[in-house]
């Protein structure tokens, strides 16, 4: 039996769950400005309790990447994802994740996870636990043309998807959590999914995100929960300007150019539904329109989060919310659209939290994955290149490190965890094409991360 095996199964950990909101795109600024207003009281209510910073992101800025580096600890070179297609006809999914991530190593322990919508989780691998994939909201990004006929093909193909949910016992039940027309229409943001449709707006699927865990956590023995909205995300690449003062001082000051850089972002685009109000000078209105959307999202975010609080005890639970950047004007077209920034917003709160220490000024989101592993009880891995925010929370005590979860070149290892730690991890790894269903190692498995 390998050192890895042994130290697994040896392993004890802590008592206490882990459960991670991550939240694509969500900008401090933004957090700040509303609740200088009075607005987000849970936001507000968890910043006093817990510790509130920044990192920095990983060069690209990308979502998928990142999120993805947070699951596991590893950078995108390693890991194997590398942005959201490949260049050559697909998009990147589960099985091109090359690392244990972390429900991957709480299964290899026996101990149930709960993963909702996560990046990079469909097809959804049997794990011990369950697991609704990012792809099972059917949706497009609200910058897609409504009227391009890919959008039937593609809604036609998930319509025969399988893996969506694991284990498949639970798609049914997970269809039941999907909101309807009418419950739209009547919330807050109806404006908003009336203006992209259902489809295209976040609104729907960060809904299901946030109605599976209320469901599912409670009832569930998971000591690892993790949950993914991005609705933050979408609309600030689009709003994002209106909800800056600078910038939208600047558009009424100057229609015209507005105007101008809105028409060469769209050109720059292919034409696409990049922008909102291309089609004359910009007035100011539409100024006051568009400066509603950011801010109007974010008092949603502020009912998930509260939601969530609602069924996470924080007396035995370590809460992380955080994000993959943050948002800003770019230097290019400033005024046409929201771009990233290289900071990362996370707040930590709950049990062994130490509401007086500071994250680190160096930190970066390759240290969140290795500080999720400890407090769940999980051993680290020797080649992850961040450490564990150990100063942040009182006592917590870390198991001793494996030497790696890459899953390159380690196809033996694989089918020893599978067979003696537990089985459902083997079908797991013969999901992602390791190893057949003998449990043989697959010829090309352990080829390098970046195909």
């Amino acid at each position: 039996m390998t050192p890895l095996l042994l130290t697994l199964l040896a392993c004890g950990g802590a008592d206490r769950r882990v459960v991670v909101l991550g939240v694509d795109g969500l900008e401090w600024s933004m957090v700040d400005r509303l609740i200088e207003d009075g607005e987000l009281p849970h936001f507000q209510q968890l910043i006093d309790q817990g510790v509130r910073g920044s990192v920095a992101s990983t060069t690209p800025v990308m979502s998928p990447i990142i999120w993805t580096s947070i699951a596991s600890g590893y950078p995108g070179e390693v890991h194997g994802i590398a942005g959201w297609t490949t260049g050559r006809g697909h998009g990147y999914d589960a099985s091109d994740v090359r690392v244990m991530r972390l429900w991957d190593v709480a299964t290899a322990r026996g101990q149930e996870s709960l993963v909702v919508g996560w990046l990079m989780t469909f097809p959804a691998s049997p794990i011990q636990g369950r697991v609704i994939s990012d792809r099972f909201v059917w949706s497009f990004p609200m910058n897609k043309d409504p009227d391009d006929p890919s959008l039937l093909v593609d809604r036609r193909q998930h319509e025969q998807l399988v893996g969506l949910v694991s284990p498949p016992s639970l798609e049914a039940r997970a269809a039941t959590w999907m909101p309807d027309e009418d419950w739209l229409a009547a919330h807050p943001l109806a404006y908003q999914v009336d203006a992209y449709g259902s489809p295209f707006h976040p609104l729907r699927r960060d809904e299901l995100h946030i109605r599976a865990f209320e469901a599912l956590w409670p009832e569930s023995d998971a000591r690892v929960g993790l949950v993914y909205i991005n609705g933050p995300d979408q609309v600030s690449h689009i709003y994002w300007p209106y909800a800056d003062p600078d910038a939208a001082a600047q558009m009424r000051r100057d229609p015209q150019e507005h105007f101008r850089q809105i028409n060469a972002e769209r050109a720059a685009g292919g034409g696409h539904r990049a922008a909102p109000y291309a089609d004359a000078p910009i007035t100011p209105a539409q100024i006051a329109e568009g400066a509603r959307f950011v801010p109007d999202y974010y008092r949603t975010v502020d009912d998930m989060l509260g939601r969530v609080l609602d069924v996470v005890d924080l007396e035995t639970t370590t809460l992380l919310v955080c994000s993959d950047h943050g948002f800003r004007v770019p230097p290019v077209h400033p005024l046409a659209n929201g771009g990233h920034s290289r900071r990362a917003a996370t707040l930590w709160v709950g049990r062994d939290v130490d509401p007086d220490a500071t994250i680190p000024e160096d930190a970066t989101v390759l240290d969140l994955g290795p500080t999720l592993f400890a407090l769940a009880g999980l051993p680290g891995a020797a080649d992850w290149p961040g450490q564990p925010l150990t100063g942040l929370f009182d006592g917590l005590t870390l198991p001793p490190p494996v030497d790696s979860y890459r899953l390159t070149d380690r196809a033996e290892l694989a089918v020893e965890l599978g067979t003696q730690a537990n089985p459902q991890l083997m079908e797991q790894l013969e999901a992602l094409g390791y190893v057949d269903g003998e449990g043989r190692p697959i010829l090309g498995a352990s080829r390098s991360p970046m195909r």
